[in-house]
C-alpha cells in the first residue's frame, strides 16, 4: 500500500474510533475531533509520538513494566494519546480533546483494532 493510502486509513481509523466512543457514551463526550482533516494530522502526530516519546518512556518505565508483566504498557500508551492534543492543538485549535487517561487508554485500544481490521479488510 502507497503511504498516502495508509496515511488516509490510519485518519478513518481515528475518525471512526472517535464517533463510536462519542455514539457508545453520549454523555459523556470522551474524545472531540472537530473533522476528517483533523483526523488525518492526529494520525500523523500518533504515529510521529510513537516513534519519539513512546520509546523514552518505555525505558524509563522498563522495571515497572517487567513488574506489571507488560500491562504498564497500557498505561504508557494513555499516556502518548494524552500528550497528542496539546501538539493538534496548536495548530488547530480545539480539533481534538480527550477527557482522561482511562479514556486515553480506551482510545487507544480501539483505534488499534479498528486499524487491524480496517487492514484485513483492505488486503
Amino acid at each position: 500500500m502507497s503511504f498516502i493510502f495508509k496515511l488516509l486509513l490510519n485518519g478513518l481509523a481515528v475518525y471512526f474510533t472517535a464517533v463510536l466512543l462519542n455514539t457508545l457514551f453520549p454523555g459523556i463526550q470522551p474524545v472531540v475531533l472537530n473533522n476528517y482533516p483533523v483526523a488525518i494530522f492526529v494520525s500523523v502526530v500518533i504515529g510521529l509520538m510513537n516513534r519519539t516519546v513512546r520509546p523514552i518512556l518505555k525505558l524509563i518505565t522498563f522495571p515497572i513494566n517487567i513488574v506489571t508483566l507488560g500491562l504498564f504498557g497500557w498505561i504508557i500508551n494513555g499516556i502518548v494519546i494524552l500528550l497528542v492534543p496539546y501538539v493538534v492543538n496548536l495548530l488547530v485549535p480545539g480539533g481534538f480533546q480527550i477527557h482522561g487517561l482511562l479514556w486515553a487508554i480506551v482510545y487507544s485500544a480501539v483505534v488499534s483494532f479498528v486499524q487491524s481490521t480496517l487492514n484485513v479488510l483492505v488486503k
